[in-house]
């Protein structure tokens, strides 16, 4: 079955995927979609993938020494023990990052952009979802914008509903420093990875119908024609050329008046 779309997130919501020219050729060529292991992340955010420490907590009461490779009596070792266990365990899993919104982002765009080039896949969650696969073991679901030290298992219960037990461990958690980033991702965990050996979560390749899932592929505002034109002919090669405009985000004001009677 496709990827299990979890919490309050629609078949029909938009999402946005921002990146480089070379990521959004990768896919086309590959067919696959790039997923990052969430231990990439920790430079940016060293919260990245675990749960709040309400959620902690139960791991650790729950978890026997010796899953966790704790042999030392001493509560000072055991700890150290568990944070090297947690750190592998949380950051185990692979994860594609996208916006929510139905229009653009000008700071997705300066954040993703080289040098203000940048092109964005939009989609929807339904689409993503479908394109991945029966092939793709994982879930989609909106990031929880929390108060790490402030989030009890009623707030959780209250936000996740009827999925709380079952995404509990899941990396749909980030502080709300983070908000503006309206992340929806989809994460999996890789079969053959072992949580001792982090070499074998770092990155995965989930294959993708890309020409499903692509409503618009979005060039940045802050582009010339040519590189709208170089993308243009790139996707044409891959069957999706026709799907391709540039952001009108910093186009003129027609718009604006296009509803007054006899402007021009």
């Amino acid at each position: 079955m496709p990827a299990t779309i979890v919490g309050d997130l629609s078949d029909e919501e938009t999402i946005w995927r921002y990146m480089t020219l070379d990521r959004l050729i990768n896919i086309l060529d590959d067919k696959a979609l790039f997923m990052t292991g969430l231990g990439a992340y920790s430079k940016s955010d060293p919260y990245e993938g675990y749960p709040p420490p309400v959620v902690l907590k139960q791991v650790k009461d729950h978890c026997p020494p010796a899953m966790y490779f704790s042999h030392d009596t001493s509560k000072s070792q055991d700890l150290n023990n568990f944070k090297l266990f947690a750190e592998r365990l949380f950051h185990s899993r692979v994860v594609s990052c996208w916006f929510q919104g139905d229009e653009e982002s000008e700071a997705m765009w300066k954040i993703y952009g080289d040098a203000g080039k940048a092109i964005a896949i939009r989609t929807t969650v339904g689409k993503l979802a479908s394109a991945l696969g029966n092939a793709f073991d994982g879930k989609i679901a909106k990031v929880l914008y929390i108060n790490y030290t402030k989030v009890t298992h009623e707030d959780y219960e209250a936000v996740m509903g009827a999925h709380a037990q079952s995404v509990l461990l899941d990396p749909i958690y980030k502080r709300h420093s983070y908000a503006h980033e309206r992340e929806v991702r989809a994460y999996m965990q890789i079969r053959d990875a072992r949580i001792n050996e982090p070499d074998t979560y770092k990155s995965h390749l989930a294959p993708i119908d890309y020409s499903s899932m692509i409503d618009e592929i979005v060039v940045s505002p802050f582009c010339g024609g040519s590189y709208v034109k170089a993308t243009k002919a790139i996707a044409t090669q891959f069957g999706v050329g026709d799907r391709i405009r540039q952001s009108t985000l910093l186009s003129d004001l027609a718009p604006l008046y296009s509803k007054i009677e006899g402007a021009t």
